[in-house]
């Protein structure tokens, strides 16, 4: 039986993550704190994830209310059925809801560099997803890690491998995948289509 399903790739433009910090805390909880910068490499902002919360601290801010609405385009591009969603957080000049919208970016940011560099000391095809549903479940938990043998495609990952224990979960219609070879990431939300 053939699964239909709906592939987004998830854009990044010119930024990228740097100095990405993984803490863990005592209560066993993934923390990171970053720099994000653009293609020179200057840096644009700091952000560290708060504990307990689902909140994030900027600091150094120096994003242009242009490069904002990049970012913001870029999470609605890869997730498609989220925009409604990410409505809420256009105003640019709320530092809450500017925190929400750039820690979200900034984390994807950081998990893309640090598999980056794992899959740099390996010929592993490596992969970091979690299990969620568009109809409100909370999820994006990433704590789920694989490793495949060189020569594993995409198509061999999502279609052989994840869909497969997706169909499994009642509850879940999508994941996200992280899928990381010899240094270069590339970031998915998979959906079954109904």
């Amino acid at each position: 039986m053939k699964i239909k399903y709906v592939k987004n790739k998830h854009p990044f433009g010119e930024y990228r993550a740097t100095r990405v910090v993984w803490i863990t805390t005592l209560d066993n909880q993934s923390l990171f704190k970053c720099d994000v910068v653009d293609k020179e490499g200057n840096i644009l902002y700091r952000i560290l994830e708060l504990p307990d919360e689902e909140e994030f601290e900027i600091f150094d801010n120096d994003l242009t209310v242009e490069e904002l609405k990049e970012i913001t385009a870029f999470i609605m591009e890869g997730d498609g059925e989220l925009e409604e969603e990410w409505q809420d957080y256009f105003d640019y000049e709320n530092e809450k809801d500017m925190s929400i919208v750039l820690g979200y970016f900034s984390y994807r940011l950081a998990t893309c560099h640090s598999l980056a560099r794992k899959s740099n000391k390996t010929e592993d095809v490596i992969i970091k997803f979690g299990f969620d549903s568009s109809k409100g479940l909370d999820g994006e938990n990433f704590s789920e890690t694989v490793h495949f043998k060189k020569d594993a495609t995409e198509d061999y990952v999502i279609e052989d491998y994840l869909l497969p224990k997706l169909l499994e979960r009642e509850d879940c219609d999508r994941f996200r995948v992280y899928i990381a070879k010899a240094g270069v990431v590339n970031s998915y939300l998979v959906t079954i289509q109904e």
